[in-house]
């Protein structure tokens, strides 16, 4: 755990003070979220999510247990040599593409490349969440790269 910044040791204790229950596969989870996690749904049809870089929701699984979020044909897109998660779009829970944002003055510029090429009423749903980040960020303008695997 050397990105916490803390020693084995320390880490190791932290971690025998949580109460967890074991899941499937492996998996386990803090006892106090058990509740939580048992009522929630699945994720809405169509829904779009954008991740960004370094995201817990991709860095949090090892390289074999990945296949829950992106299938392994394109998961080398996902992650870059180090293991290290890229921007991600998220299409009902599952990687459907990368994504990488710069500023060219104040113009935000998304590099995006999808996986397959979507459905036009799913483009537009995509742009549209893209639009929601850029005026987060206060961009005056938004552009895209984009390309297919």
């Amino acid at each position: 755990m050397w990105w916490t910044g803390v020693s084995r040791e320390r880490a190791s204790a932290a971690l025998e003070r949580v109460q967890t229950v074991a899941l499937d596969d492996g998996y386990m989870l803090p006892a106090a979220d058990l509740r939580d996690f048992e009522t929630t749904g699945t994720v809405a049809r169509g829904s779009v999510d954008l991740l960004p870089k370094w995201d817990c929701y991709t860095m949090g699984y090892a390289p074999d247990g990945r296949h829950r979020l992106v299938h392994p044909d394109v998961q080398d897109h996902l992650y870059d040599f180090r293991g290290d998660g890229r921007g991600a779009v998220l299409v009902d829970g599952v990687a459907a593409g990368v994504w990488e944002p710069r500023f060219s003055g104040r113009r935000l510029v998304i590099r995006l490349k999808l996986f397959e090429r979507p459905a036009a009423t799913l483009e537009r749903v995509i742009a549209k969440r893209f639009r929601e980040v850029a005026a987060f960020l206060g961009a005056r303008d938004l552009s895209f790269e984009t390309g297919q695997r």
